[in-house]
């Protein structure tokens, strides 16, 4: 490497490689960050999914136990429970 006045300067050479080889792991580190963010942002979003659909399906299919169990409650205590109906997905 030649500096402005025209001088030779290994140690100059040296550190631009230096430099140079820095760049690039950065440049790969930041690639990797860059990668594992965005997979971890789809997998959040399809576990927030899973959870939502479980918790409907769960409430779907024990609607009918529910049901009973109230009616249970209604026989054995006399006290009228609140209509529930309207927060399940009727059959």
């Amino acid at each position: 490497m030649t500096t402005p006045n025209g001088i030779e300067d290994p140690e100059l050479k040296n550190l631009l490689r230096e430099n140079a080889r820095l760049e690039n792991e950065n440049n790969r580190m930041i690639r990797y960050i860059y990668r594992s963010t965005k997979w971890s942002s789809v997998f959040s979003v399809v576990k927030w999914i899973v959870i939502v659909a479980a918790t409907i399906g769960l409430f779907y299919y024990l609607k009918p136990v529910i049901d009973s169990l109230a009616t249970s409650y209604q026989t054995i205590t006399g006290h009228q429970m609140p209509n529930f109906s309207s927060f399940f997905i009727s059959k």
